[in-house]
């Protein structure tokens, strides 16, 4: 490829990122694993070292210590929350942002509840007073962050005929803080504030989300910091330089990636994963030196390309899913089907609530089918100094998630209104449900149905289950996403020692247009030698 077309390349791929995105409502974000092969720390300085030592072994060595942090905790916090802001207003129905239709959660769901109404002597008198009591109204606010330090080791060696491989692999310690404050306006109970939260409630949306809410399975949500610490990936690769000599080479590799790292739990929102969620991938890719300019005190200025494309296996992975058409319903109330479509007692009514996301968290087929990095540098050097500067495009193709197994269990969306309200005690469902709508206010009576009855009472009615049909598998899937970086680095190399050494740090900057990846910086210090 000519020089004009690799700059024209790098154009296309520029324009092309403009496309903006933003996606909300999602479970699960994919953020690419530090070290990976066209990551600057991997790349700068470390270009055919294998060959700087003359009548040495013809290998090479490296050892990079990097950290870096994300930014723009916004933008995360957009990902994962059904409103495309980083905060949630969460309101019980008498409350003001019930009553103004700007709440964005209904508490009730989450578990948050500060009156008795559903207990069998105070319910009727509940709804006749129309529940004014529920006025509890809160803020949540996320302000995620990710952390990442650790150090990679990378080796390669020549071998004849122009052959060679290389070996990677980074230790990564990854920290992940949703950042998560609760606001609360209003705590409930009323005009007077005599809250009365009943057993297996809370008083406030952390208290349901968290870890002190035993029945929520999955996707809780906590402030602390959540940490995992391990060996990422192992990348293993084999090429061949086509063009001979050193001025201007170009070669080829094919190459294999080897998962070491976690998967995904889905116990928290925003869990550490270190790695690329245990996908094995083959990789290919080519590379090449146009030395641009050389003057008479052999100084140079050199441009360095890379291409890359890998092609992922699929894996089965735990993931956690929204019914279509409504962001956050996997926090949803919902009837537990096991009641065989007999009556319920009102003081049993709790025994048979739960939370849809113990349902819709299932063990999936995931296939990222494949990504595709471009690297482009510009050296110069000055007898031992090196500066470099280069930018990176990475673009990878949303997940495909396939539901390859059913539903564990029989759930149903709340029609409670109508339950407490109704002359009978049949479960009642109401398909158009969602996590804002009211739950004890009359306004679902025209979408109602019942639970069939295995004995034939009530028979006329059709209950229609949750199936893995009903899920939307965006919801638990990362996009597909286009991410740029930019980074400069200086380091300085000895060639005269009986082991060429080099040292180099520098620092890079990755962003995109949108929300599907992370805005993030990295430093990173290395030294490597030959032998």
């Amino acid at each position: 490829m000519s020089i004009k077309k690799r700059y024209l390349l790098v154009v296309a791929l520029l324009a092309h990122s403009a496309i903006h995105a933003d996606v909300y409502s999602r479970s699960y974000l994919t953020i690419r694993p530090r070290f990976e092969l066209n990551f600057p720390e991997r790349l700068v300085m470390f270009r055919g070292r294998c060959d700087d030592r003359k009548d040495g072994k013809g290998g090479a060595f490296q050892a990079a210590a990097f950290f870096g942090r994300t930014v723009s905790p916004t933008e995360i916090a957009k990902y994962f929350l059904p409103n495309g802001k980083d905060y949630i207003t969460v309101g019980e129905d008498a409350s003001q942002s019930a009553v103004s239709r700007t709440r964005d959660i209904n508490a009730f769901h989450l578990g948050v509840l500060t009156d008795d109404v559903l207990s069998p002597t105070t319910y009727q008198a509940a709804e006749t007073a129309g529940y004014t009591n529920l006025t509890f109204e809160s803020k949540v606010a996320f302000c995620p962050r990710q952390t990442v330090m650790g150090i990679g080791l990378a080796y390669q060696q020549r071998l004849p005929k122009r052959f060679w491989w290389d070996i990677a692999a980074p230790i990564q310690s990854i920290k992940n803080l949703l950042g998560v404050k609760e606001y609360i306006y209003n705590k409930g109970g009323g005009v007077g504030g005599n809250v009365d939260v009943p057993n297996g409630y809370f008083a406030n949306a952390l208290c349901a989300l968290g870890d002190c809410n035993a029945n929520l399975k999955y996707g809780r949500i906590v402030s602390r910091e959540m940490k995992k610490t391990r060996l990422s990936h192992i990348e293993l690769r084999v090429g061949r330089e086509i063009s001979e000599g050193d001025i201007n080479p170009f070669g080829g590799f094919v190459g294999l990636y080897i998962p070491c790292g976690n998967k995904p739990l889905a116990y928290y929102m925003f869990e550490p994963v270190v790695g690329n969620n245990g996908h094995w991938a083959f990789m290919l890719g080519g590379y090449g030196k146009v030395e641009l300019l050389r003057d008479d005190r052999d100084r140079t200025f050199t441009t360095y390309y890379h291409a890359l494309t890998r092609y992922f296996a699929p894996n089965h992975q735990r993931r956690s899913f929204d019914l279509k058409g409504k962001p956050w319903s996997r926090y949803l109330k919902v009837w537990k089907n096991d009641n065989d479509g007999q009556n319920l007692a009102i003081a049993d009514l709790n025994s048979h609530l739960d939370y849809l996301i113990n349902y819709t968290t299932l063990c999936v087929q995931v296939q990222p089918l494949y990504s595709y990095d471009f690297n482009i540098a510009f050296d110069y050097r000055d007898r031992g100094f090196h500066a470099e500067a280069g930018y990176n495009f990475y673009a990878r193709k949303a997940e495909e998630i396939r539901f390859d197994r059913p539903m564990n269990g029989e759930v149903g969306l709340l029609a409670l209104h109508e339950y407490l309200s109704g002359n009978d005690a049949v479960p009642r469902t109401y398909q158009g449900c969602t996590i804002e709508n009211e739950i004890l206010k009359p306004n679902v009576a025209r979408y109602v149905d019942e639970v069939i009855n295995p004995n034939g009472v009530n028979a006329y009615t059709t209950f229609i289950p949750i199936t893995v049909d009903d899920l939307n598998p965006n919801s638990g899937a990362s996009p597909a996403c286009i991410s740029q970086t930019i980074y400069a680095a200086l380091g300085y190399e000895w060639r005269d020692l009986k082991f060429p050494t080099f040292i180099n740090g520098g620092a890079s900057y990755e962003f995109t247009n949108d929300n599907t990846s992370v805005r993030r910086w990295t430093i990173w210090f290395k030294f490597g030698v030959s032998i």
